[in-house]
């Protein structure tokens, strides 16, 4: 799952994490790439709102930081089934952007039963087109060519856009273009997307926009993929 959460703040403005956890917990997935998260913020009543989802989804959680905000961090998240590794935080061109944006770079060991993952969560920049292709130019210097990646977030960027040509000419799309997410209310974009890196061994099963319009001014994109097996 890829959710810009919002910072908790539903359609109705009232800041409401379970209603959050909710949505995660009916979708039942594995992996979520969270956006919009504040940790220990005013204007969230200083509430660890990773710390709390975590808690509510019983997920394990890794925060990453993008930025100071009213006396917390405000930033992006990742929660999993499965222990999370490691976790790396990219800084996101240009360096000197007050808004500051970052991908959140997760290592997933597997199990008996699921292969490792590299998952990749990021939140590009919502107003300047300049930003978003430095950005989605970084993000190709850092994933390479590795073929297990998963990128999922908000890239506020529209399908035909120059930051999406220029990913989609690196990865490949998991959901439709008539996959609007944007607003939730009655959504007219499609903003949030989830790629697969070209060459890899990550089969889509199945994709959707969960149809959930209050828990945030964002809906959930959900993506089941199955891993093929390696050629001998």
């Amino acid at each position: 799952m890829t959710y810009n959460i919002h910072h908790g703040r539903g359609a109705d403005n009232a800041i409401d994490l379970q209603r959050v956890a909710d949505v995660i917990n009916r979708a039942d997935v594995d992996l979520v790439a969270l956006q919009e998260v504040d940790v220990r913020t005013r204007r969230s009543g200083g509430v660890d709102q990773l710390a709390d989802l975590a808690r509510l989804t019983n997920m394990h959680g890794r925060f990453g930081k993008g930025r100071d905000f009213e006396g917390g961090d405000y930033g992006q998240a990742i929660l999993s089934r499965r222990p999370i590794a490691s976790l790396e935080v990219h800084a996101l061109p240009p360096a000197n952007d007050a808004d500051r944006r970052v991908a959140l770079d997760a290592r997933i060991p597997g199990d008996a039963s699921h292969p490792d993952v590299r998952f990749v969560s990021t939140h590009l920049h919502h107003v300047s087109e300049d930003f978003r292709v430095a950005q989605a130019k970084r993000l190709v210097e850092i994933l390479g060519d590795d073929a297990t990646v998963i990128i999922a977030g908000d890239f506020n960027a529209i399908p035909g856009s120059p930051a999406m040509n220029l990913l989609l000419g690196r990865y490949a799309d998991t959901i439709a273009d008539t996959a609007l997410t944007y607003p939730a209310s009655q959504p007219v974009k499609k903003i949030d997307w989830m790629l697969l890196a070209t060459g890899s061994r990550w089969r889509v099963v199945s994709s959707r926009v969960i149809d959930e319009q209050i828990a945030s001014d964002h809906r959930p994109v959900v993506v089941e993929l199955v891993r093929e097996a390696a050629l001998p």
